[in-house]
């Protein structure tokens, strides 16, 4: 889950286990571009992770200001 914020706020996330036969509502995002190596830091349930710069884009780019967003990350999640 990625937890709502403004622009200037460090991205917090939470991984939250669901079994798919429940038919959770959640956005995929799935990518392979971008550098590796540019890294920035994120929360994820309360401790700092490593993720690229362009997750971290689109992780601003999609993070609301008024309440949580449930994504499936594959960066995150496998």
């Amino acid at each position: 889950m990625l937890e709502p914020g403004v622009q200037d706020m460090h991205l917090h996330c939470s991984i939250v286990h669901e079994f798919l036969e429940d038919k959770p509502f959640y956005e995929a995002l799935s990518y392979t571009w971008g550098d590796a190596k540019n890294r920035r830091n994120i929360f994820l349930d309360g401790h700092i992770y490593s993720i690229t710069r362009n997750l971290e884009i689109a992780l601003l780019y999609l993070r609301r200001s008024d309440g949580v967003r449930t994504l499936w990350v594959d960066a995150l999640c496998i």
